[in-house]
């Protein structure tokens, strides 16, 4: 196996240790000397090799898989063992779509943990992998707890239709059970925030079991308001601490203004 020399040893731009490249290059050479050690012991005999890239979470490594004289080798073992990285890497790579920085940032991240390049397919089938959570999201029952606490807001996001660009409304419904835990309870993508839509989204909430709310925050949307009242009846509605500074900063604006009118 390999020793690595103080002349070998990678550093970043800033001169430091590049640890990340130091851990790629002993996995890598781990990896490739166990795949001939089982060449060996099978008796087999090795014609070359063939080179499998492997992402993992420290880099993408240069599998030299060994080929042989007569049948087959593949290390399903040691590639199903290191691929548990490349889950781990792929779930960053979601996270950081979900939190949405940017493709070019992301690809700095990457670059940094020496991930040469991922294709845009591979991408789109990691992100995919959201589509399950998202419909459970929207989905599952919310009957088993209570939710005395309520939050509503929507949001605006650029999304591509048909080839064109165009913005759609999100609504989100964030609530707090008895237990003062947090959770994400409902998600849905409208055309446009409107009493109807903010209705319909409420009362699909209630059909997931939805109960116990007593106080619901949101702004001051007069469609919004208007749907809690009709779907929620009996629970206190209030406006969110933002909405309600910029209320409080536009009154004493006002004011100012009215002062200064009186006082001209």
């Amino acid at each position: 196996m390999q020793t690595l020399h103080e002349s070998e040893l990678s550093y970043t731009q800033d001169h430091k240790l590049d640890l990340n490249g130091i851990a790629r290059t002993l996995l890598e050479d781990v990896v490739n000397t166990v795949m001939v050690e089982q060449v060996e012991e099978l008796g087999c005999v090795r014609n070359g090799y063939r080179e499998r890239k492997l992402v993992t979470s420290v880099g993408t490594l240069t599998l030299k898989i060994p080929k042989l004289r007569e049948g087959t080798y593949f290390p399903n073992d040691i590639v199903s063992k290191w691929s548990r990285c490349d889950t781990a890497l792929a779930s960053c790579i979601c996270d950081m779509w979900t939190l949405g920085i940017s493709n070019r940032k992301v690809e700095k991240a990457l670059s940094n943990l020496g991930v040469e390049k991922i294709s845009r397919s591979r991408v789109s089938r990691l992100v995919k992998s959201l589509d399950e959570e998202i419909d459970d999201l929207r989905h599952n029952s919310l009957s088993f707890d209570t939710w005395p606490y309520l939050w509503l807001d929507a949001t605006y996001i650029p999304i591509r239709e048909a080839g064109h660009t165009t913005k759609r409304a999100t609504v989100i419904a964030i609530a707090t059970n008895t237990e003062a835990k947090r959770k994400i309870i409902g998600l849905e993508c409208i055309d446009t925030e409107s009493y109807l839509s903010w209705k319909d989204f409420l009362i699909s909430l209630k059909e997931r079991g939805l109960s116990g709310v007593r106080l619901v925050i949101s702004d001051a949307h007069a469609g919004l308001v208007r749907a809690i009242g009709e779907v929620f009846s009996g629970a206190y509605s209030q406006s969110c601490l933002c909405h309600l500074e910029r209320c409080v900063f536009d009154l004493h604006r006002f004011w100012d203004v009215t002062k200064t009118v009186y006082a001209a």
